[in-house]
Parts: C-alpha cells; sequence; structure tokens
C-alpha cells in the first residue's frame, strides 16, 4: 500500500510539577478530542507514541481535507490548520457551501450548509436531498459533491490569483469578527452581499422592516429589493 503523506505535526509536552508521578500536559492541532493515557510513572515516549497512533486515524480525514483544499476555492478558513474539518468553499455566482466533515466518517455524508441566493441555492439543495443515493464512499466528499449537485467546483486559483472573497456591501470587509459575507441579494442585477450582522442592524433602522418568525425582513440598502435575514438574539 502507499505510503501515507508527509504532513508537519506538532506535540506540545509540558512537565508540571510531580512528574513522573503526575501527568503532564498535551496539546497538538488534531480535528478530534485526544486524551492520552498517562500511567504512574510513566515517559515521555508514552505521550508521543499515543500521538503518533492518533496522527495514523486521521490520515483519512486529512486526505480528504487536502483534496478540497487542492481543488477547490476554499473562503474559509484562510489558513487552515489540521484541527480543521470545516470547509466554506465557493461555488461561483456569489455563492457557498460550508462542510463539516466527520473526522472518524470522512468519506460519509458531510453536514452541509448552502449560502448566497435562493435562486441558486434552493436547486442545490433540492438536488443535494434527491440524489443522495449516488453517494459513493469509495469517492471523496468533493467528488460527490460534484456528481450530486451536478456540478463542477471552481478550481483553486493559482499562485497570485486571489481567491473569491468578496467585501460586504455594508461594511466592505470580508470577515467581521471571523464571519464572512453569506446573505446575497436576489436580485441577479444586484447580488450584492452582506454579513448577517451587518444586514440585520442596518434593517433594523428602518422602520418598514418588520420581524416575523425570527427572520427579519425589509428591503436590500442597494436596489429596494425584498431581503431577509434570521434574527439572531446576539445581535440585539
Amino acid at each position: 500500500s502507499p505510503s501515507p503523506p508527509r504532513r508537519p505535526h506538532a506535540l506540545t509536552i509540558q512537565v508540571r510539577e510531580g512528574y513522573p508521578h503526575a501527568a503532564p500536559s498535551c496539546r497538538a492541532a488534531l480535528p478530534a478530542p485526544w486524551a492520552p493515557v498517562w500511567r504512574y510513572g510513566g515517559c515521555l515516549s508514552d505521550m508521543v507514541a499515543q500521538f503518533e497512533q492518533a496522527l495514523a486515524r486521521h490520515q483519512e480525514v486529512w486526505d480528504v481535507l487536502d483534496d478540497l483544499d487542492g481543488h477547490a476555492q476554499v473562503l474559509q478558513p484562510e489558513r487552515p490548520t489540521r484541527d480543521a474539518a470545516m470547509r466554506r468553499i465557493s461555488l461561483g455566482n456569489h455563492c457557498s457551501m460550508q462542510l463539516d466533515i466527520d473526522p472518524v466518517h470522512p468519506r460519509s455524508v458531510p453536514q452541509v450548509r448552502f449560502m448566497g441566493a435562493d435562486s441558486v441555492i434552493v436547486p442545490l439543495r433540492e438536488a443535494l436531498n434527491s440524489r443522495l443515493s449516488l453517494w459513493d464512499r469509495s469517492r471523496t466528499p468533493r467528488e460527490n459533491l460534484e456528481e450530486v449537485l451536478s456540478l463542477k467546483f471552481p478550481a483553486k486559483k493559482s499562485k497570485g490569483e486571489s481567491e473569491e472573497q468578496e467585501e460586504c456591501a455594508i461594511c466592505y470587509c470580508f470577515l467581521l469578527e471571523g464571519v464572512a459575507p453569506e446573505i446575497v441579494c436576489d436580485n441577479k442585477k444586484c447580488s450584492k452581499i452582506f454579513h448577517p450582522s451587518c444586514l440585520y442592524n442596518w434593517l433594523r433602522a428602518v422602520p418598514t422592516a418588520r420581524l416575523s418568525f425570527n427572520t427579519l425582513f425589509g428591503t436590500c440598502t442597494y436596489c429596494s429589493e425584498p431581503i431577509a435575514v434570521p434574527h439572531v438574539s446576539s445581535l440585539q
């Protein structure tokens, strides 16, 4: 069988007072919780051996994530670390898809969240629900999603080209407290994109906006077409 890819990893071990009878603390970037076992009077090499076993268990999830990083435009995280099993990838047309990969079963159907204009994402959501029987665990999630959704993800940009990171049409930033814009005006002639918090706070100040079923309804700040944003209690 082929040897696993050579990926750099770091294990930080801090020896506490009372070592070796007291267990040292260990920190590492892994996509799932890791609790090494310390035996009374053990040695640090035991921790290293357990860390290597954990690395071996996660090779498949890293294969899946590396496949996404290498073949799709990843919007978030901007600089993925080995403990990050989430990827938000561009679908084009100001739309994106967030994938949460299961570290234990990385080739199973991930949690999927579509973000963008309803005219684009509703057909994609319907295709995902109706064509899941095509999912094949011998293929990567990227390959499966392209098959199920009948599309080809926009390719990763080459060096020197910037990724598709459109700024919020209100605050003119891409990331706001770690959150990227995800609400898109459904008017194809407009297609402005907003952070949920920016749009919520803007609409909250508009007298004609109304709140119904935890959703704030109003009009786009640019084209005046109807737009809505989920109500988030922390924004109040």
